[in-house]
């Protein structure tokens, strides 16, 4: 291909939620997306074969609410949304970023572990927002590669029978947790839907024997994406956890996941919590991610927190024109 027929479009890999530099969650992030047909964005997201990929556009509206051209900038710049136009100086404002989110098998409204190393990709050491299809999404920059997002509030609706829950787990039928001072299985959905599924111990929790077939019955949401998030504590204020979704029809278990952890926080929340967590999950897919979860006491707003590490960048070469 000559020069003149290829698009290159720069791409960074970080690992989110991750202690040491293979561990957290996988992400591919498009830098500028604006060069992209729509139906690449899928199969670019198959390609790269992770959880999720995202895909950075410049963004139409300022951080103070002001509408601007939506223009893509030259492939040597970044992609940021702000023009001088009467907006906060350089050291005061949130930059933002119109982001979307790809599974291999489709779009996403909002995911956790994308939202956060974007926002590092493209923000450094600044705080930013993602426009995202559940709404804006303010990420702020902590400090020692670290990033937190906060949630928007969550909706809930009644789990399945407890009965239906724990045989779609494999587990006996007294693995849930019984606990006044908790909520009892549900539905929340703060952009994404998941099934919570607080257990008795960690025991149970190890013993997890999901069942695929189960799992498309008792554990798809009302997009019809399979998504449950089972957990246990370990004391008032530490949480272990595990994550099944079903990726083209095959069942996978998540190594980090911050969109069911701010449901979790949303769930918490509802029975009077604040405060906050550590959540640990990855165990048993040898990539240990470590969640902060945290219920500001005032507000009672939900923020989730993770370190952010780079591993590597590149381009991707396409032709000018892409059957997919």
């Amino acid at each position: 291909m000559s020069s003149r027929s290829v698009r290159t479009i720069p791409f960074q890999l970080v690992n989110v939620f991750a202690e040491s530099v293979f561990g957290g969650n996988p992400l591919a992030v498009v830098e500028d997306a604006s060069a992209l047909d729509e139906g690449e964005l899928l199969a670019i997201c198959r390609q790269f074969n992770l959880s999720e990929t995202t895909f950075v556009y410049p963004s139409a509206v300022a951080s103070d609410g002001a509408f601007v051209e939506n223009t893509a900038p030259s492939p040597a710049s970044r992609t940021d949304a702000f023009v001088e136009n009467s907006a906060p100086s350089p050291a005061s404002r949130t930059d933002a970023f119109r982001v979307r989110i790809f599974s291999p098998d489709g779009e996403m409204a909002f995911a956790g572990h994308p939202t956060l190393g974007t926002a590092a990709v493209i923000g450094g050491d600044r705080d930013v927002a993602l426009e995202l299809p559940v709404g804006r999404i303010p990420v702020t920059a902590l400090g020692e590669d670290r990033r937190e997002l906060r949630a928007q509030l969550a909706s809930f609706r009644p789990a399945p029978a407890d009965a239906q829950v724990t045989e779609m787990l494999g587990l006996s039928p007294d693995a849930i947790l019984e606990d006044p001072r908790y909520g009892r299985p549900m539905w929340s959905n703060n952009g994404t839907e998941q099934l919570l599924v607080p257990l008795r111990s960690l025991d149970e929790l190890r013993a997890l024997r999901p069942s695929l077939e189960l799992l498309a019955r008792f554990g798809a949401n009302t997009n019809g994406r399979v998504g449950v998030y089972v957990f246990a504590f370990e004391g008032e204020f530490a949480i272990t956890s595990r994550y099944f979704w079903v990726n083209q029809g095959e069942l996978r278990e998540d190594p980090g996941t911050g969109s069911a952890a701010a449901n979790v926080g949303a769930w918490l929340r509802e029975a009077g919590h604040s405060g906050v967590w550590q959540i640990t999950q990855g165990h048993a897919t040898g990539r240990l991610n470590h969640v902060q979860l945290r219920i500001s006491p005032e507000e009672r707003e939900i923020f989730v927190a993770g370190r952010v590490v780079s591993v590597g960048r590149g381009a991707l070469t396409l032709p000018a024109s892409v059957g997919v």
